[in-house]
């Protein structure tokens, strides 16, 4: 049920860098807190496969498949959120530049 759950907030912070909210402010904040709640559920879920490896409920190499697993959404979503952040600031620090050369070719063709 948890492992089921980290997958919808996965799909959710994956969701909401492609479509962002409002400002890229608000879409930045949402994705941070998207990825702090997913964090928290790694660990819990992380917790419980610990205890029930101990405990004999499953076998340690199934337990350590479905951590391995979990990891990799985990950082996987978070590269993507963080690359998505990085394409974004990069874009925007391009702008003005691209926004001139356009003036100058512009300028160059009518000339």
């Amino acid at each position: 049920e948890l492992l089921a759950e980290m997958r919808r907030l996965a799909i959710s912070v994956l969701e909401s860098v492609r479509s962002p909210a409002a400002s890229p402010d608000e879409a930045w904040q949402l994705q941070q807190n998207l990825q702090k709640e997913l964090e928290k559920k790694y660990d819990m879920v992380k917790t419980q496969l610990l205890k029930a490896g101990t405990t004999g409920s499953i076998t340690a190499r199934h337990m350590v498949s479905l951590i391995e697993l979990m990891k990799n959404i985990e950082r996987l979503t978070s590269y993507n959120v963080k690359g998505q952040s990085a394409l974004y600031h990069f874009a925007k620090s391009l702008t003005p530049a691209d926004e001139a050369d356009k003036e100058l070719e512009k300028k160059g063709q009518s000339e």
